[in-house]
């Protein structure tokens, strides 16, 4: 052979040894459908658990409340708001009226006095 016919086809060696080189492959797919079982006793649980959850709610505990004073009636209550709001009045002073802060500032001391 000549060495134009060399460089342009491999060799049988070449190809012989490549595809020795170079195991078969094989591809194997499964395929199962399982069955979900369904456990009768943990479905029966569940509900009767739901059930006693739903059916047995407390109410609300009333606990007595001698000597609180309610917010509305309690002088350090009131003292402690005005102090707030002026707070909020000086800080506004240092906005234009109308601004976002100035609006911010109004919103929050409306839910101060609420």
């Amino acid at each position: 052979l000549n060495m134009a016919s060399t460089l342009r086809a491999p060799s049988m060696a070449q190809a012989t040894r490549s595809a020795v080189a170079r195991p078969a492959r094989s591809v194997r797919v499964v395929c199962q459908a399982q069955k979900q079982e369904i456990n009768v006793k943990q479905v029966v649980g569940a509900a009767a658990l739901a059930t006693a959850m739903s059916l047995g709610c407390v109410d609300a505990a009333k606990a007595d409340i001698s000597g609180l004073t309610p917010c509305s009636k309690s002088k350090a209550f009131a003292k402690l708001e005005k102090k707030e709001l002026k707070k909020l009045a000086q800080r506004k002073k240092q906005y234009e009226a109308g601004s976002a802060p100035a609006l911010a500032l109004d919103a929050t001391a409306e839910r101060t006095k609420a």
